[in-house]
């Protein structure tokens, strides 16, 4: 009987150290950000979220800025000074403000990581102020 005790004692460990083991491992891997990859700031925190949701991220998107003006003036300098680097360009009249009349999205083909997006989202806000605007943020607005 002693022998039996034991062997279904060991038996009871060598599982519980099993599902232990692999709760760990499968905790680990869920879990764990590559703060590399996707660091802690506001863009980091949009592009890790799309990871988590089964976004790919390792290949061409289309990525969509919005930047917002006070004037229609304003927007359409700013587009033609876009137009350098490359940007597709629309212009909208804007509602989400009231001091913010008219949006220009400015799109650009490109792997979306980090610095690509944050590396032109900043370009694009310094380019803004010449011309009163602000950053209203980016996307994938019209992915198919």
């Amino acid at each position: 009987m002693n022998n039996t005790v034991l062997f279904i004692t060991v038996f009871l460990v060598i599982i519980i150290a099993l599902f232990i083991g692999c709760n760990k491992t499968q905790n680990s891997n869920s879990s764990q950000r590559d703060y590399n990859r996707f660091p802690s700031d506001e863009n980091g925190d949009v592009l890790y979220n799309l990871f988590l949701q089964g976004m790919d991220l390792n290949t061409t998107k289309d990525v969509e800025y919005a930047i917002i003006f006070p004037d229609n003036n304003g927007a359409i300098k700013f587009a033609d000074s876009c137009k350098s680097i490359g940007l597709s360009i629309y212009i909208e009249e804007y509602e989400g403000q009231t001091d913010f009349k008219y949006g220009v999205i400015a799109t650009k083909s490109m792997l979306p990581t980090h610095s690509n997006i944050t590396a032109l989202e900043t370009e694009l806000g310094n380019k803004a102020k010449y011309f009163g605007g602000i950053n209203d943020g980016w996307g994938f607005f019209t992915q198919k």
